[in-house]
């Protein structure tokens, strides 16, 4: 008989499947002169009801232990130790204990195939688990043209890799979170004076943040790049700005400022010391200064720039050079 009620409480506690185990010793007494009869609170006087869930409760053994004592009519255990450690063990609610029923969290792969993950495809199988466990979500491998595996969605919320998620008393379903790629391009501009390319592209990864090109993106006869004006909002970004990309392609037009050039003044009298070291804007007047130099008994005669000269007062426009480039004014002397 005893044989016959152990099996079927094996039998039952394998249907369950939520053996948690207590150490044998935890139900084992000191021996006293006089016996009694022991029920759960005397053995457990500060645990509640809620304690024996998943994670810390009874194995088979607590109830072969208890069994046998209530066939040897022994009196060291009362029959509502036996009920309760059984009743655990196959998952019975008495409107106290919570069933320890394992739920399943499920990976969807939208589709796609799991031998990227290559020997690692078991990370995203189907996982029975135990509510009020925990799970590390898996790494990212998932691919599909066009698009970043970059994470795990479940009710809103995005897990990335390594990331801790308690399971909860019903079924779950991760779906994939796809970045999906676009095109970021990068237009010089309708502009006079454009070195070299006009046009590039870089691929971008939607949702992330990606630092804008620097100034020497294009090149320009005089002329300098100031910011990025973008095809979306119309507003101008800096070089290496960050830019958080949007869910369509996107394009950026440089934003030109005249460079800055140097103008060196030469007195031109065998002194080549004696010069004055000024600055101009391409495409600007430069206003010729009045003549501090000496030459001797010579006599000032004009700037010569470009083969033209100019007297003090009058301008030239400030040409578009390239970069390192100077302009070169003399004095011309009779």
């Amino acid at each position: 008989m005893l044989k016959k009620i152990l099996a079927c409480a094996l039998s039952a506690v394998i249907a369950a499947g939520s053996m948690i185990s207590f150490t044998a010793s935890a139900l084992e007494t000191e021996e006293q002169e006089e016996t009694k009869v022991m029920t759960i609170d005397d053995y457990y006087p500060d645990m509640t009801y809620s304690d024996y869930v998943t994670g810390s409760g009874f194995s088979v053994l607590d109830l072969i232990r208890v069994k046998r004592s209530l066939a040897a009519q022994d009196g060291e255990y009362s029959a509502d130790c036996m009920n309760f450690i059984r009743d655990f063990l196959l998952n019975i609610t008495d409107g106290r204990v919570k069933n320890a029923v394992k739920v399943a969290v499920i990976f969807e792969t939208d589709g796609c195939s799991p031998e990227s993950y290559g020997d690692n495809a078991k990370l995203i199988n189907t996982k029975l688990c135990y509510p009020g466990g925990k799970i590390s979500m898996p790494y990212c491998g998932l691919q599909r043209e066009g698009s970043s595996h970059n994470g795990w969605d479940y009710e809103g919320v995005t897990y990335k890799q390594g990331m801790d998620f308690i399971v909860p008393d019903h079924n779950v379903t991760f779906t994939p979170h796809w970045f999906n790629y676009h095109k970021l391009t990068y237009l010089a501009g309708d502009y006079e004076g454009i070195l070299g390319s006009t046009m590039s592209t870089v691929q971008v990864t939607e949702g992330t943040y990606f630092d804008l090109a620097d100034k020497s993106r294009f090149s320009r006869k005089g002329y300098t790049i100031v910011g990025w004006e973008c095809s979306l909002d119309g507003k101008i970004y800096g070089p290496y700005e960050r830019y958080l990309i949007p869910e369509e392609d996107i394009t950026f037009t440089a934003v030109w400022e005249p460079a800055t050039v140097d103008i060196s003044i030469s007195a031109n009298n065998g002194n080549p010391l004696e010069k004055i070291a000024d600055t101009g804007k391409t495409g600007e007047q430069y206003v010729l200064p009045e003549c501090t130099f000496t030459n001797g008994d010579k006599t000032f005669a004009g700037w010569s720039y470009n083969d033209t000269v100019y007297q003090p007062g009058e301008s030239f426009e400030v040409p578009a050079l390239m970069k390192g480039s100077r302009v070169v004014v003399i004095a011309l002397w009779n």
